[in-house]
């Protein structure tokens, strides 16, 4: 939905900075993008699984890098998720009623996930929150924010230039990072006619 940017976002410390380049930012980044795009990180009753019953050695041939590196980041990354996912469903926050408090909330949370799970390009997403409320507000529908969330990254995701075909991040694991159901997920995608490839049907536009 949105247009490039040649900014490049990264993780240090828990803040979200422009420009890191730093080797282990960027092996962290990298590992985690491959988890989420090429392993499901789900079993069958939904529950996330261990880091020995994933494949670690392929992740680790992937990203060039050792089985040590990548279980040590896959544990640290997983601590961090259960902050996050901790934060999602414990944390009550009054939020006074409209659309641009709601849409306050989705850029802070938006930001939070990000620095939890670097797999998205945060510039994009972040314009795509304009575009994702023009459609909601189009339709009188206003989804949970874990919702809003997995649409977000979803339609970020699928649109990405930089993102080769067949390689996007599994919904398995989009909707397990945003602690959002299928039926939640496809209900809203069908709601606001977005395609399975992330593109705006032409009747919705």
């Amino acid at each position: 939905m949105a247009g490039t940017s040649n900014n490049t976002i990264s993780l240090t410390k828990q803040i979200v900075e422009r420009g890191d380049s730093t080797e282990r930012g960027l092996n962290k980044k990298e590992i985690i993008n491959l988890f989420f795009r090429c392993e499901s990180l789900i079993d069958d009753d939904n529950k996330i699984r261990t880091p020995n019953s994933l494949n670690l050695d392929k992740i680790a041939e992937k990203a060039s890098s050792s089985r040590g590196v990548v279980l040590y980041i896959l544990n640290s990354f997983l601590r961090e998720l259960k902050v996050f996912h901790d934060f999602l469903t414990t944390r009550y926050e009054n939020w006074a009623p409209g659309k641009r408090h709601i849409y306050e909330k989705l850029n802070i949370y938006l930001e939070k996930l990000y620095v939890t799970a670097p797999i998205f390009n945060y510039q994009r997403a972040k314009k795509n929150i304009d575009v994702l409320h023009y459609l909601l507000s189009n339709s009188y529908y206003w989804p949970h924010i874990t919702t809003q969330l997995a649409l977000l990254i979803f339609v970020t995701d699928r649109n990405d230039p930089d993102v080769k075909e067949k390689a996007y991040i599994l919904q398995k694991n989009l909707r397990m990072l945003c602690t959002c159901s299928a039926y939640a997920f496809h209900c809203a995608r069908n709601r606001l006619n977005i395609s399975k490839e992330g593109k705006l049907n032409k009747s919705a536009q």
